[in-house]
């Protein structure tokens, strides 16, 4: 794609599409308020509302806890943080699925996240072991 005749006249289209409210509202008040600014002024204001990707928030899963907590903000996960899936081993729930996943530069997780489950183990009492008369393992 020729840069000068496509990718530009895009990139600028989107970005002003979704911008231009703002940035008319900014010029416009800037000028009603006698304030002086230059285009580089005008620039840096359009692309300090750039899009920030982010990834949706996980869902916990049952018996399972995600971390950092900031991997389960209803308002997404933030490009490049890496999220871990652990289980309640202690109550005998083993993790399936990826243990950690990566939110990447598309907005979609590494792994399916809706596949990552807490899957509890059934207990088997042929396996105790003892260690002493009053201890059990």
């Amino acid at each position: 794609m020729d840069i000068a005749g496509g990718f530009l006249p895009l990139f600028f289209k989107a970005l002003f599409v979704k911008k231009l409210p703002i940035v008319l509202k900014f010029v416009f008040s800037s000028i009603f308020l006698g304030v002086k600014f230059c285009l580089v002024d005008i620039l840096y204001f359009i692309f300090s509302f750039s899009s920030v990707v982010k990834c949706p928030a996980i869902k916990v899963p049952s018996h399972g806890t995600v971390y950092p907590a900031s991997c389960k903000i209803p308002s997404g996960v933030n490009y490049k943080t890496d999220c871990f899936f652990t289980c309640n081993a202690s109550n005998n729930y083993q993790l399936e699925g990826s243990p950690r996943v990566s939110c990447l530069e598309n907005g979609s997780w590494s792994s399916d996240v809706s596949r990552v489950i807490c899957k509890g183990m059934k207990y088997r009492s042929e396996y105790k072991v003892c260690l002493s008369s009053n201890t059990e393992f």
